[in-house]
């Protein structure tokens, strides 16, 4: 009634009135239009262009609503986070809603997936099964353990690395059983491997995740250089200058350089100490007897040289190391 009272009133103060579940698009326009999905409209008065929107979690998909008992509550499944929409989307695979009106949709947790749309509980979060899974919220699918890698328990979130020494060469693997010895004369040091790699030249691979290196091995050089030449820990630097050998790389050259270099000192010392003049010194006599004397050891451990595709002239060792002394006596004395 008194409804009623007030639009007869409204119908006399104002020369247009759109009906309920009508509203003017425009203060220019003449015609009343029909409420758009998503909104209600109630009566207004001419010129008005204002339509009340339906809030988040609700939707309206029917025209020319009047009422805000037009606007729905979202389902449970989906959800609806914006104003003014005509339907609540689904849930996307990897989520779900179990409320009424919600506006957002909840994410499966980590170790976990849901492959549907549309869930409407948490029991539709289902467990990684063995053999793969999943790190990150919201997953629609599990992720297979990649080669090298599986997993033993349902739900996990991340897949266990063969450990070193052993391989796994397929996808998908659920149990450590199938992370797979290497084969004897090959290793692998790191986890998570797919394949073993044949054993290093000079290695042994008895345990097939620590290669260890051999006591005076002499490793194997690519077949475009020339045999590798390798030093034992006892070698001291005058038997490898009283030792010659067929030829030498220039790297060979360069390792026996830098062995000398460290007599510098010490002949500097001899001659300061002798007080023997420069045209006096017998570099025979004092500088062989400081190398004897200090039976210098190249660093202690072995020094393996690989040649260079550029050799040196075949010259001994002796007369090597005696041009290289020679040189540095001279750098002393000059």
């Amino acid at each position: 009634m008194y409804s009623t009272i007030l639009y007869i009133l409204l119908s006399a103060s104002f020369t247009e009135l759109c009906d309920p579940g009508t509203y003017l698009p425009s203060t220019s326009s003449t015609n009343c239009a029909t409420c758009t999905v998503g909104y209600y409209c109630a009566f207004y008065t001419s010129g008005t262009t204002v339509r009340t929107a339906c809030s988040s979690g609700t939707y309206n998909p029917s025209a020319g609503s009047s009422t805000v008992q037009a606007c729905l509550s979202c389902p449970i499944g989906t959800a609806n986070g914006n104003t003014a929409v005509s339907i609540c989307p689904k849930c996307v695979a990897g989520s779900y809603s179990d409320k009424i009106g919600a506006t957002a949709c909840i994410s499966c947790g980590r170790g976990t997936y849901s492959p549907n749309e549309g869930a409407t509980s948490v029991q539709s979060c289902l467990p990684c099964p063995t053999g793969t899974a999943s790190s990150s919220l919201g997953a629609a699918a599990c992720l297979k353990c990649a080669h090298g890698s599986y997993s033993d328990t349902a739900g996990s979130t991340a897949c266990t690395q063969c450990r070193a020494g052993t391989y796994q060469p397929n996808e998908g693997a659920t149990s450590v059983s199938t992370c797979l010895t290497c084969p004897t004369g090959t290793a692998n040091a790191l986890a998570g491997g797919y394949e073993c790699y044949p054993c290093p030249d000079g290695y042994s691979c008895t345990d097939p995740a620590n290669p260890v290196l051999l006591a005076n091995a002499t490793t194997k050089a690519p077949s475009n250089t020339t045999p590798v030449t390798t030093l034992s820990p006892s070698t001291t630097l005058l038997s490898v200058i009283l030792s010659p050998i067929p030829g030498i790389s220039l790297s060979t050259i360069i390792a026996a350089s830098t062995a000398a270099a460290g007599l510098t000192n010490a002949v500097t010392t001899a001659a300061a100490s002798t007080m023997v003049s420069p045209s006096s010194m017998s570099l025979n006599t004092t500088v062989m007897n400081m190398i004897s004397s200090t039976s210098m050891r190249l660093n202690g451990t072995s020094i393996t040289t690989v040649s260079s595709n550029l050799t040196a002239p075949k010259i001994s060792i002796r007369a090597l190391m005696l041009m290289v002394i020679l040189n540095l006596v001279l750098c002393i004395i000059y």
